[in-house]
């Protein structure tokens, strides 16, 4: 493996590229059959936190709306600067405008898994090794790492573009192309888009690290001129600051929802260290069997009190570390036969950037960075891992074309390169599944948290009555359920919810009521709570057990997508709540006579026979804008819901999200495109003609 500058960046032949392409596909088939078979993933967050989402968006790009705003999610927040929606990446207007909803979030899944091993090849390929490294690299990264977190949308999104930007920076450092540096803008600003900003993170401390580490290789053995290694150095910089640049429209936003949220500052609701890897579990590397067994819980272990642990808690998807026993032994036999010796000096950006990810996985270097920006935004310092997971696998690739390879006679490479991949791959995916006997329909079919499911909950949809039954009854209805943002799928706004990042009344545990057991005290509080949140039915996994309960006894329900959402077989019990007059009502004598809410817009129409003020109960977020029969008015908004004056008379209000960071940054994200789009490809034309003309000398 070198790092010495060439013309161009690495292109595969049709060949390879058509070899690689077949083995990420095939790889998917292996690891995913049941989703190419027409199933889909439940557990996790999936329903309790992506699917809701993707609903919404589904729904609003059928419609032709850009969702800003998510208006069934408890008092509603912004879908676009909450990020995980995904709602301006580009693949999920193609995806979910072609597919219903599991669909498009199974091909999602799937293409970014191809993309993620496609960009690994390349940047082994990049490093100058040959194609059977490239195959032990991609499948020792993609594979390890990425399937225990197949619940986690995030995870091979993130992976996918980490590999892309660690391909093109090294490109652009090793030849200066202006293609590469214009490719690494995009990827970084994609990543962004897609709403992942930790992965987005910890690819940019990826690409600081080995390109530093490159830069000083390079000064200190004087392979660039001083000006030229200044002039790349300064133009990667820029090139990261490209990628943030096009992604303005999605990070201005968000930037004002956190100063509205839970993670404003580091407290009870948001700690940062939550997510590590103690380091007893870095013991899996090299022996997972002893973490992963049908008789082990691993989330228990994980509770335990052990050596160096940081105290903070954690989970077994988040702390899981593991590329494969043989890849760990080649990345082992480079270090020791080739680093050795002194002369592979390239070896260190990787050895560096693997270190750098163990080291942060633990969570203790937290107690000086979480105050520092950009460490203190984020929970999961296991996520570090993928640095660590990445550079092994390039070490195992290095260990296959400099070590094993060297030894063995051309007679027996192909054969042993072969059976190395099929072994690792039989080692991770073994270790990626948990195997509970007894249970033969789901056998081998549980990844960690996620099952693998032919039917999943989403597809009963239309067979579900309970919203639609709900919202007949009562337009401006609001559900209070469990299974957090689940029961949204009904079409009915429903309390509490679960964000990863949300206006900060969301994690007021006031909003977690107990119906059981309460004191008539306490009823009296919850009752005034949930009338003041809108709420005008229930639905709970028990029957209210006390009569001092202001609610109405409905009907005993089994509901065919929030029961098989939270894999529950017993029925739940609807309640109606006494008196509740719902999202929207008029303070004075009056009618609401129609309701409408959407993403973006809240449209009704009201008769009252005096002047009065009209409550909405959806929060007051800035950026929503009123008028009464298309006059704009001023709001008079009280405490965190919505509130204006009305006159008297049958009138239509609509309140209408017209953020203005949103308009900022799609400015500048679109001239950000533009200008490096263009200033790519007129710079790679001077380029080439620069080439062309020196040939033409040296032919002369």
């Amino acid at each position: 493996m070198t790092t010495a500058p060439k013309c161009d960046p690495w292109i595969p032949s049709p060949g390879e590229l058509l070899l690689a392409l077949s083995l990420a596909v095939g790889m998917t088939m292996v690891f995913w059959w049941p989703l190419w078979m027409g199933g889909g993933l439940q557990g996790g967050d999936l329903y309790s936190y992506y699917m809701p989402q993707k609903m919404l968006l589904a729904e609003s790009i059928q419609a032709g709306r850009l969702p800003l705003w998510n208006d069934l999610t408890g008092f509603g927040y912004p879908a676009l600067a909450e990020s995980q929606t995904g709602v301006l990446y580009p693949p999920n207007w193609v995806l979910y405008r072609i597919f219903e909803v599991n669909s498009a979030y199974v091909v999602s899944q799937m293409l970014h898994y191809v993309i993620a091993f496609l960009a690994t090849w390349g940047l082994i390929r990049q490093l100058k090794l040959n194609q059977g490294a490239a195959a032990i690299g991609a499948i020792a990264f993609v594979y390890g790492w990425l399937p225990p977190r197949i619940c986690l949308e995030w995870a091979v999104i993130g992976a996918a573009y980490f590999a892309v930007i660690l391909w093109t920076g090294i490109a652009w450092l090793q030849t200066g192309c202006p293609r590469s540096l214009g490719a690494l803008s995009i990827a970084l600003g994609l990543c962004l888009l897609a709403g992942h900003f930790h992965l987005a993170f910890i690819s940019i401390l990826g690409i600081a690290v080995v390109a530093g580490t490159i830069v000083l290789r390079r000064k200190l053995n004087g392979v660039d001129a001083p000006e030229r290694l200044r002039s790349r150095t300064g133009w990667l910089l820029l090139g990261l600051m490209g990628g943030f640049l096009i992604a303005a429209v999605q990070l201005i936003p968000t930037w004002e929802l956190k100063k509205e949220s839970q993670r404003d500052e580091v407290g009870k609701d948001f700690d940062p260290a939550y997510g590590h890897i103690p380091p007893t579990y870095l013991t899996q590397l090299i022996a997972p069997w002893l973490w992963h067994g049908p008789d082990v819980s691993t989330d228990k272990v994980l509770e335990q009190p052990s050596p160096g642990r940081y105290p903070a808690a954690t989970n077994k998807v988040e702390a899981h570390l593991y590329v494969g026993t043989i890849p760990l032994l080649l990345a082992a036999a480079v270090l020791a036969f080739r680093y050795r010796q002194r002369n592979e000096m390239s070896l260190l950006p990787w050895m560096l950037m693997g270190v750098l990810g163990l080291c942060l996985v633990t969570a203790w270097p937290l107690v000086v960075l979480k105050h520092v920006p950009g460490f203190s935004f984020f929970m999961g310092p296991g996520r570090y891992g993928m640095l660590t997971a990445m550079a092994i696998a390039v070490l195992a690739a290095c260990g296959w074309d400099s070590v094993l390879a060297t030894w063995l006679s051309v007679k027996y490479r192909r054969g042993t390169l072969i059976a190395i991949c099929l072994v690792t791959v039989i080692d991770l995916y073994a270790v990626s599944r948990e195997y509970t006997f007894g249970v033969s329909p789901y056998f081998g079919r549980q990844v960690f948290y996620a099952t693998l499911l032919d039917e999943v909950p989403i597809d009963f949809l239309d067979e579900s009555q309970v919203g639609e039954a709900i919202l007949k009854e009562h337009p401006t209805a609001r559900l209070y359920a469990p299974g957090a943002n689940i029961p949204s799928l009904l079409g009915v706004s429903s309390l509490p919810v679960y964000l990863g990042l949300g206006p900060e009344i969301y994690f007021d545990p006031n909003l977690n009521i107990n119906f059981q057991n309460a004191s008539p005290a306490e009823i009296q509080t919850h009752s005034q709570h949930l009338r003041g949140w809108g709420v005008t039915h229930l639905l709970l996994q028990q029957r209210i057990e006390s009569s001092g309960w202001p609610v109405e006894y409905k009907a005993q329900v089994m509901d065919p997508v929030v029961n098989r959402a939270m894999g529950r077989m017993e029925p739940f019990y609807l309640y109606e709540l006494n008196d509740a007059p719902g999202r929207v009502w008029l303070v004075s004598d009056g009618t609401i006579r129609s309701f409408e809410s959407h993403a973006n817009t809240v449209q009704l129409k009201y008769q009252s026979d005096d002047p009065t003020q009209l409550h909405l109960v959806d929060l007051a977020y800035p950026g929503w804008v009123v008028d009464i029969d298309g006059e704009p008015i001023q709001s008079t908004d009280e405490g965190p819901f919505r509130t204006i004056k009305v006159p008297a008379g049958e009138h239509t209000v609509t309140w209408r999200f017209r953020p203005v960071s949103v308009l900022i940054g799609a400015v500048v994200s679109l001239l950000s495109f533009i200008g490096i789009v263009a200033a790519s490809w007129i710079a790679f034309r001077r380029r080439l003609m620069c080439q062309l003309n020196l040939a033409t000398k040296s032919k002369g």
